[in-house]
């Protein structure tokens, strides 16, 4: 039954199928596959999510450099033209990602004069995590859309 397995799928299907054809599209041996583990996407490590949602951005077009672990609770600066992004994934793990977070580093963005942040997660962002993040114009990725975020090609303008 169709929608009975749509239910048991798990957020971390989308990343799994991405990252499978991402891989393939960048041409990558089927070791590399293995060694990532695809078979068990929630046994990927931050680095290794860290470096799939980093091609899916230089993919479109920006330029993306990583911030010193430490001085930021952000992970990267996305560049394209005048536009400077910080986007932040190092809660991929956590099932749920509360405001605080997302206050954190929208408050670090504006601060820092980003023109607007990111958040990454394989889980979900709380209720209040996401209208926190409308207000301010933050951008969510959660785990039912971070399959797409990894695999959908650049929008041609």
């Amino acid at each position: 039954m169709q929608d009975a397995n749509h239910l048991n799928a798990s957020p971390l299907d989308g990343l799994r199928s991405g990252a499978e054809s991402l891989f393939r599209k960048m041409g990558l041996r089927p070791h590399v596959e293995e060694e990532i583990n695809l078979d068990r996407a929630s046994t990927l490590t931050w680095a290794q999510v860290q470096s799939l949602v980093r091609t899916a951005y230089e993919r479109r077009g920006y330029t993306v450099e990583s911030m010193p672990r430490g001085d930021s609770p952000v992970d990267m600066l996305l560049r394209k033209g005048d536009e400077r992004v910080f986007l932040e994934c190092r809660h991929w793990q956590v099932w749920e990602v509360p405001d605080k977070v997302v206050h954190e580093v929208a408050g670090y963005s504006t601060g820092a004069g980003a023109n607007r942040a990111i958040m990454v997660t394989s889980g979900h962002f709380t209720d209040h995590a996401q209208a926190y993040a409308a207000r301010r114009g933050m951008e969510l990725v959660d785990g039912s859309s971070l399959g797409h975020l990894v695999t959908d090609s650049p929008s041609r303008s």
